[in-house]
């Protein structure tokens, strides 16, 4: 069995033939998943036929509230992509420390839907005004990263992420086990969180289990 992202990753692999088609008869337990989480799935997986849903998460902002506080005051816009896109917010937080996902799918949505336009959209002009607006916070960015965020916001080595919701939990339960005072918090951003589907499958060179 592997655990592969619905999208875009499955539903590239799907084309290649990479799995195996579900025997459904064998998987009484179907009926307990949520609808609308198999009609997400199935943007990817057309009629589920490939894989089932095994955890979902949303892209959104995980922060260190004490030394938000410090860089921003109380103005701060705690549940908005401003805080990370906004070049003059970024500017101040960059002495904290801002950490962004290595995942062009997850962060160039997330421009988008600052800018407020449709995440989804793929028309070049928009692309474009996403780009620039990623270029003009650039020099305010420690890392690049989609997993290291976990344990330097545990840690106290940035102050705030741009990552997934499974994460920052992480990283806020990391920070407790350590017997560390910082609290680790997720927002869902006020201008909307792209969501994410991870699947289980099997691949087509898999042992059979009989």
């Amino acid at each position: 069995v592997v655990v592969p992202s619905a999208s875009p990753f499955m539903a590239r692999q799907i084309v290649a033939g990479a799995y195996l088609v579900l025997d459904k008869a064998k998987l009484p337990n179907l009926k307990n998943l949520d609808p609308r989480m198999l009609a997400i799935a199935a943007a990817a997986d057309p009629g589920n036929a490939h894989g089932v849903p095994y955890l979902w998460s949303v892209t959104g902002i995980g922060y260190n509230t004490a030394m938000l506080q410090r860089a921003l005051g109380k103005a701060a816009p705690r549940d908005s992509l401003a805080l990370v896109f906004d070049p003059a917010f970024a500017k101040k937080l960059a002495r904290c420390g801002i950490e962004l996902l290595d995942t062009p799918q997850e962060v160039i949505p997330a421009a988008l839907s600052y800018l407020g336009i449709n995440p989804r959209s793929r028309d070049l002009a928009d692309l474009d005004r996403a780009a620039a607006l990623l270029e003009k916070i650039r020099p305010y960015v420690r890392k690049y990263h989609s997993s290291q965020y976990i344990n330097d916001l545990a840690a106290g080595d940035v102050c705030i992420a741009l990552g997934y919701s499974g994460d920052v939990i992480q990283a806020r339960n990391r920070a407790r086990e350590a017997g560390s005072p910082a609290e680790i918090v997720f927002r869902v951003p006020r201008e909307g969180a792209q969501m994410s589907i991870d699947m289980l499958a099997i691949p087509k060179d898999a042992p059979h289990p009989g």
